[in-house]
C-alpha cells in the first residue's frame, strides 16, 4: 500500500484560501482531519499539525499531556538521540505518537497500543486529556478521555460509512462516546468499552 497524503497548515481552517478547491477534487475512501490548539510552551508551526504519520498510519491528538518532555522518562520508555534528530516538532502530540508508533512497527495490535499508552500516560500525567485517533484507511481506533468524542453510522439512503469527530454537526444520528472509552470503528459499524487494559494481539 502506498503511504497516505497529508495535507498541513500552521493557520485556522477557516483561514485556508486552498482548502474549498482541495475539497471539490479530491477524493478517498478514509480521511482523518485535525483542528487543535497548540499546547502552551511547544511549536506553534505546520511541523506540529496532525494527522502525524508512519507507514499506513495516520494519527491525532486533541488535548494536552502537563510536563510532556519528561514522559518518556517517567514511563520507563526513554527517547534515543537518534530518535530526538527524528522528531518533526517539538510538542506533546509528536512526542506521544513516537511512543505510539514504536509499537505499531513492532507488530502490536493497535487497539491494545491505544489503550495500554492511554492508561499509562493518564497515570502519569493526572489531568491529561487524551483524545486520540488512530486509522491504517481502513479501520479507526480511538480513545476517549478528558475531551467529546463522537461518532455516526450511515443512515438509510446513505453512503455507507462511519464518522469519528470531537464534536457532531447538525445532521442526526450522532452518538456520543462514553467518556474513558476506547472506540474501534469500521466502514459498517462502531464499538466503544470502557478504557481498561486489553489483551496485546501482538503476532506470535
Amino acid at each position: 500500500d502506498k503511504p497516505p497524503a497529508r495535507y498541513r497548515r500552521a493557520v485556522p481552517i477557516w483561514a485556508d484560501g486552498n482548502l474549498p478547491d482541495l475539497t471539490r477534487v479530491v477524493r478517498s475512501t478514509a480521511v482523518l482531519a485535525a483542528v487543535r490548539d497548540a499546547t502552551a510552551g511547544t511549536c506553534q508551526d505546520e511541523s506540529a499539525a496532525a494527522p502525524f504519520a508512519h507507514g499506513r498510519w495516520l494519527f491525532s491528538h486533541n488535548g494536552a499531556i502537563p510536563d510532556w518532555p519528561a514522559l518518556p522518562d517517567d514511563l520507563g520508555e526513554p527517547v534515543t538521540a537518534a530518535e530526538v534528530a527524528t522528531l518533526e516538532a517539538r510538542c506533546d502530540s509528536v512526542l506521544l505518537w513516537l511512543l505510539l508508533s514504536r509499537r505499531l512497527a513492532a507488530g502490536e495490535d493497535p487497539a491494545h497500543v491505544l489503550a495500554d499508552t492511554a492508561l499509562r500516560v493518564a497515570a502519569a500525567r493526572p489531568g491529561s486529556r487524551l483524545n486520540l485517533l488512530l486509522t491504517d484507511g481502513r479501520s479507526i481506533t480511538g480513545v476517549r478521555h478528558g475531551d467529546t468524542l463522537w461518532y455516526r453510522t450511515a443512515a438509510d439512503g446513505e453512503p455507507p460509512g462511519v464518522l469519528v469527530a470531537s464534536e457532531p454537526d447538525d445532521r442526526d444520528g450522532w452518538r456520543e462516546a462514553p467518556e474513558h472509552s476506547l472506540l474501534t470503528a469500521t466502514a459498517t459499524g462502531v464499538r466503544t468499552r470502557p478504557l481498561t487494559p486489553t489483551r496485546d494481539a501482538s503476532p506470535a
